[in-house]
């Protein structure tokens, strides 16, 4: 009998429109607080279309596109938000929903990957804002069909100048992307600055998870998350992304991450398991504490001054540098890679040694190897052993680069990363504290890097003449004079260091032509070489000798 006394009492309560638990509000005005779109159609089956009932969601949340509610007037636009819920459920769409204006905004559902919006029709825009400040999206996932060259973009956070909200300092949290484009931010030309993204995640991406398209889409920063099997990851085109920490990355086919517009940038205990990690053709970096499992590049096309600390690498290079900024490395570990074994080595038709290893999968052609404990007969054990450039043949064969195939294999050898591997395409200065303690094989001919300055260069290991052409240093470059190398003859092999742009070498009161060389093939004999001068003009102010034993020739 009492429980159906408070059964009566309930529902009177709630005809009379008084609310459980609040003395001055009713039920419908509690629920109207937050907008939910299934109140106004929406289904979340993943088959309907719901695109009717959330955009009409969103209207009644933050106004209409032609009458919004803004956020110019004192604040009382603003007032009139409120936060539109996602249940859980696949909401299917067939064209893009639209906001515009929006400020202080929430857009929120019951998690990532549980709430999620699909645009079914290819190549179209899921989400798009037209003006959007400090609004939040949160626990949602946002979905664009079509793949590369579709056009298709998850979400698009846009403004075109007009109305009464810009484009800046939005909150995403715990929010995944998959489209063509994951997130384009400025795609117009206006704003985009002061954006966050927390354990946001970027996937299938086939252009880029995250993208910035104008100069003052600004100081992005993105902190946990992370993209995977994306074209890029994180791309600017124009404006920046200040900080990228803690992120996971794998799987993406060109660059994780990819920065083409001079800014500030710190990339702090981020880890990579794709094959290049990032590409920097502008910006100045600090890398701190990041991790590189791939076999391509760490950084590639370094165009501004880059400061790395603590990182590692298993077979990750350094690219080339054509720019203005000096390389410093302090305390990281590159060329980590386990030596591989050696199953074999053969004549690979042309006179090469070609070995066979169980798996080639960390290496690429144009990697600086070094051989050791190769046993072979007639001569192989000599010819084979050293540091090479190699050729990848296929998944269990690399050619070893103006090698000489002699004997026959017989047991036994290892192949890694040199301790330069990742450094050898560089271009530009580096300073490296443990580098200036190096020691490098020369086994054949090749051309010293600025970064290499402070060296210990060898012919150990070589079978015939090794030629070591010094830097092409030039008028234009103010930091040449103090590079400085120094070489030993380690075989009974002649060693010849050259000169490049016309510059000379003076030994004591010898020098040589423009172009010119030193020489010997005496075990024991050594020379430190120092530039104090350069240009392309010929006297005797280039390159000296600092420090010689036993004698060198003088051409």
């Amino acid at each position: 009998m009492m429980t159906n006394l408070a059964l009566a009492s309930i529902k009177s309560l709630t005809s009379a429109g008084a609310a459980l638990g609040s003395a001055t509000r009713s039920l419908g005005a509690r629920f109207g607080d937050v907008i939910n779109v299934k109140d106004f159609g929406a289904t979340g089956n993943g088959s309907t279309d719901d695109t009717s009932a959330i955009q009409a969601a969103l209207d009644a949340a933050f106004g209409t596109t032609a009458s919004p509610h803004g956020g110019n007037s004192g604040m009382s636009e603003r007032y009139a938000n409120r936060p539109v819920f996602f249940p859980a459920g696949h909401y299917k769409t067939t064209s893009v929903l639209t906001v515009r204006s929006v400020s202080g905004g929430h857009v929120y559902g019951a998690g990532s990957g549980v709430s999620v919006i699909t645009n079914a029709t290819s190549g179209a825009t899921a989400f798009k804002t037209n003006g959007c400040a400090y609004t939040r999206f949160a626990n949602i996932s946002f979905e664009a069909t079509g793949g590369s060259g579709t056009g298709s973009i998850a979400f698009d956070l846009d403004w075109d100048n007009t109305g009464t909200v810009a484009l800046n300092a939005n909150y995403f949290d715990n929010v995944s992307f998959g489209g063509e484009i994951g997130i384009s931010i400025g795609t117009t030309g206006y704003m985009g600055s002061e954006n966050v993204f927390t354990n946001c995640y970027f996937t299938n991406c086939a252009a880029q998870g995250l993208v910035t398209r104008n100069g003052n889409a600004l100081d992005q920063t993105i902190i946990g998350g992370g993209a995977s099997s994306c074209g890029t990851g994180y791309k600017v085109v124009t404006g920046s992304i200040q900080l990228i920490m803690n992120v996971g990355l794998a799987g993406n086919t060109a660059y994780d991450i990819d920065i083409e517009s001079n800014c500030v940038n710190a990339i702090i205990g981020c880890r990579s398991e794709s094959s290049n990690f990032i590409y920097a053709a502008a910006g100045t970096f600090s890398l701190i504490s990041c991790a590189h499992h791939g076999n391509g590049f760490f950084i590639n096309y370094a165009n501004g001054s880059c400061v790395m600390t603590a990182c590692q690498s298993y077979n990750g290079k350094i690219g080339n540098n054509a720019g203005h900024g000096n390389l410093d490395i302090r305390a990281c570990d590159f060329n980590i890679l386990d030596p591989q074994s050696i199953t074999g080595a053969v004549n690979n038709g042309g006179g090469l040694i070609r070995l066979t290893t169980p798996t080639t999968g960390y290496f690429i052609t144009g990697d600086q190897m070094v051989v050791a404990g190769l046993v072979g007969s007639g001569g192989l054990t000599a010819a084979a052993n050293g540091t090479w450039l190699i050729t990848v043949i296929d998944a269990t064969h690399v050619d070893l680069v103006s090698s000489s195939f002699a004997g026959a294999y017989t047991s036994g050898g290892t192949i890694a990363p040199s301790a330069t591997n990742h450094l050898r395409l560089a271009g530009n200065p580096c300073t490296d504290a443990y580098q200036r303690d190096f020691v490098t094989l020369q086994t054949a001919s090749a051309t010293l890097k600025r970064w290499a300055s402070g060296s210990l260069n060898t012919n150990l290991g070589a079978t015939g003449a090794v030629i070591i052409t010094l830097p092409n240093l030039n008028d234009t470059d103010a930091n040449k004079p103090g590079t400085k190398y120094r070489f030993y003859v380690a075989a009974a092999q002649t060693l010849t260091i050259q000169a490049a742009n016309n510059m000379t070498i003076r030994v004591a009161a010898n020098v040589s032509a423009a172009n010119g060389t030193v020489a010997s093939n005496t075990v024991g004999n050594f020379i430190e070489l120092e530039c104090i001068d350069g240009g392309a003009s010929v006297d005797a102010t280039k390159w000296i000798a600092t420090s010689v034993v036993g004698t060198w020739t003088v051409t």
